[in-house]
């Protein structure tokens, strides 16, 4: 009987819990602990569904009410990132820093290279047609022969000739002296001359100035020569009654006469007018052979040979024409310590109108008559 009361007290044992004091504690505290967690996990998930629910709210935004300090995982800052509103991804577009070129684009030199090219091929293609124009110009120009005589040539069909050789569009000063250069210690110094004669005269029909151009006379090393030294060199036989009254200082004078063609004149300094006139006078006719050079070999009848007085707007002139035509005469005069000769009526009285050193004054003022 003890035995069954002890075995059912076992087992009732089993099913009814006593309770302690001690024991209800620890319930309450395990029970308190677990409330906690329940909390705290309920709190988080709250969170995360507001941050799915709200994907434009940022932590960086105004609209949110709290920062949440909690650690975000990585997949959480992408969703972060990706969601951002306008305003942040202007933002951050700010702080993007902007490159910079050290050099301009390569199509840029390409642009420039073939400017150059271009303009580089225009030119040359200008410069080949010039120079094929200019070709095209002297091949067509006819080439004329020089006439083969010595002769000073001054008729009109020769005057209107061009040599090859020629500068044709060489003119002279008319206010100036021009100067002719040449070595008069060369053995060849008289055809020098009797060439340079020649191109004046040329030069001076295509040029037709309405006045005489006057020629200064220089040596190689641009010199003035003396009278006394072009008459000897040039082959002019000048009396020398006459030269030894003749200073040093003389020009030389080119004139297109309207009537005859291009003449000579000389004007040349005087030592002493007496002596001059007595030189002249003794010596009128060996003027012929002195200034053949300038003749232009006119065939002349010395036998019938004889000067003449005339005057030039008071200037006192002998003159003497040498042949039937009148295109060839010696006409001379002297004024103001000068001799002026011309080879045509015409070319004196030019030839006194253009110097500026001579005016129209009384004939007693010079002395000179026969």
């Amino acid at each position: 009987m003890d035995n069954k009361i002890n075995t059912n007290d076992h087992s009732d044992a089993s099913v009814f819990d006593v309770h302690t004091m001690k024991k209800d504690n620890e319930l309450r505290l395990k029970s308190a602990e677990q409330d906690l967690s329940f909390s705290d996990n309920e709190k988080n998930t709250q969170t995360n569904k507001n941050d799915l629910a709200n994907p434009f709210l940022t932590q960086n935004d105004p609209l949110t009410p709290l920062a949440d300090t909690t650690p975000v995982s990585k997949s959480n800052r992408s969703i972060e990132r990706l969601n951002q509103s306008t305003k942040d991804i202007a933002t951050n577009a700010i702080q993007i820093p902007q490159k910079t070129f050290s050099e301009p684009p390569k199509k840029n030199k390409s642009l420039l290279l073939i400017m150059i090219v271009f303009v580089s091929v225009f030119l040359v293609g200008i410069i080949i047609f010039i120079g094929y124009i200019l070709t095209n110009k002297k091949s067509d120009t006819p080439n004329v022969k020089e006439p083969t005589s010595d002769v000073l040539t001054t008729d009109t069909t020769a005057t209107d000739t061009k040599s090859p050789d020629m500068t044709t569009d060489q003119t002279y000063a008319l206010d100036l002296p021009n100067y002719i250069s040449f070595d008069v210690e060369s053995p060849t110094a008289k055809n020098e001359i009797r060439d340079e004669l020649k191109t004046i005269v040329k030069a001076v029909a295509q040029q037709d100035p309405q006045k005489p151009v006057s020629f200064i006379i220089t040596d190689i090393n641009n010199n003035p020569v003396s009278f006394h030294v072009f008459a000897l060199s040039s082959g002019m036989n000048v009396s020398q009654e006459i030269l030894s009254s003749l200073e040093e200082n003389f020009e030389l004078y080119a004139y297109n006469d309207p009537a005859n063609g291009v003449r000579f004149g000389l004007v040349i300094d005087a030592k002493n007018i007496t002596s001059l006139q007595e030189a002249l006078k003794k010596n009128e006719l060996s003027l012929t052979d002195s200034l053949s050079l300038f003749l232009n070999e006119v065939l002349i009848d010395k036998k019938n040979l004889l000067f003449k007085d005339s005057a030039y707007n008071t200037h006192p002139i002998r003159y003497v024409n040498l042949d039937p035509l009148e295109s060839y005469s010696i006409d001379y005069t002297i004024h103001e310590q000068k001799l002026i000769l011309g080879t045509t009526k015409n070319t004196l009285r030019a030839i006194i109108d253009s110097m500026k050193t001579i005016a129209p004054s009384k004939t007693s003022t010079d002395g000179f008559s026969y």
